[in-house]
């Protein structure tokens, strides 16, 4: 049966858990992750609705954390796993957008204030996403192994509905603090989105805290890239995690082009940075997206295990 990691996190093929075991899954997913990938693309190009457009990012982490909590506990860690998904790619990543930062005579990491933020934020916007991720993910493994896959759920079911409700203290604060920790605090709301649908599937009793926590986006929807794009997220990611399993609807599975996902999302800023000059509006957004697809399968396809490993996709 196939690891749930982050590549497998972007590439949903299990949904749901029964007992400790995980539960195969239909094709809904694999559509929400090509347009949560093409909202990425949106969100950093700029282009007019930018900021509706993090609901990409916010679905992205939501798919995640709830394939993570429908991993089985007592499987091992797979930190070695993990680091090949999320750090490889990071620190190959990582230095190239520096080398490039140089080159154009800027800094080689986005300045933050001091030197252990500016790592972690990375070379370029959006590489502080993966050591985020592997930091949790693999600290949320441990916790489950241990037996705390509860007591996480009840952590999530009171601090993202509060979330969102006092988001008018924390945002600034954390806004203030600067990149990537206001990066941290608005994605957190994902990772307890995502743990209280899976917890939801699994047993419906943890049904209400996920209402809950849906209610409370409405109290945030002044504040930008919190409540609206949060709210678009869970549209698109619960109907197809909640129902789509149950659903007998024969559609194409688009599976052969939401595995390119992931790459996409760490290939696509200088592509923009390459056309945005000549092309505008949405046509840049749709042919960075589209070329980014192109790029990553070519990579994947004929650079071997560096190709793959630079896009995310190496094997297990």
């Amino acid at each position: 049966m196939q690891n749930i990691d982050f590549e497998s996190s972007m590439s949903a093929d299990v949904i749901g858990k029964k007992k400790g075991e995980l539960i195969k899954s239909n094709v809904y997913i694999e559509y929400v992750r090509i347009i949560a990938a093409f909202g990425i693309v949106w969100f950093h190009s700029g282009v007019a609705g930018f900021q509706i457009a993090y609901s990409g990012l916010a679905a992205f982490i939501i798919i995640t954390f709830f394939l993570e909590t429908n991993r089985a506990p007592s499987r091992s860690l797979q930190i070695n796993v993990l680091a090949t998904r999320l750090i490889l790619p990071w620190l190959f990543w990582m230095a190239l957008f520096a080398i490039y930062n140089v080159l154009r005579h800027k800094p080689a990491l986005q300045p933050t204030g001091n030197l252990a933020t500016s790592v972690l934020y990375g070379s370029a916007p959006h590489l502080w996403y993966l050591p985020f991720v592997f930091a949790l993910q693999t600290g949320y493994r441990a916790v489950r192994q241990a037996g705390g896959t509860r007591q996480v759920g009840y952590l999530c079911a009171f601090a993202v509905p509060l979330g969102f409700i006092f988001v008018n203290y924390w945002r600034p604060e954390t806004i203030t603090l600067g990149s990537p920790i206001a990066q941290y605090a608005q994605a957190i709301l994902g990772v307890g989105f995502g743990i209280l649908c899976s917890l939801a599937v699994q047993d419906r009793r943890w049904s209400l805290a996920l209402l809950v926590s849906v209610a409370a986006t409405f109290t945030a929807f002044r504040v930008p890239g919190i409540g609206l794009p949060y709210l678009v997220a869970l549209m698109c990611v619960a109907p197809a995690i909640i129902f789509g399993a149950r659903a007998d609807l024969k559609i194409a599975n688009p599976s052969a082009i939401s595995q390119l996902m992931y790459g996409v999302y760490l290939i696509h800023l200088p592509l923009i940075g390459l056309l945005k000059s000549e092309i505008h509006g949405p046509y840049l957004v749709t042919l960075v997206f589209l070329i980014a697809c192109i790029v990553v399968w070519g990579m994947r396809r004929f650079g071997g295990i560096i190709g793959l490993t630079i896009t995310g996709g190496g094997k297990n």
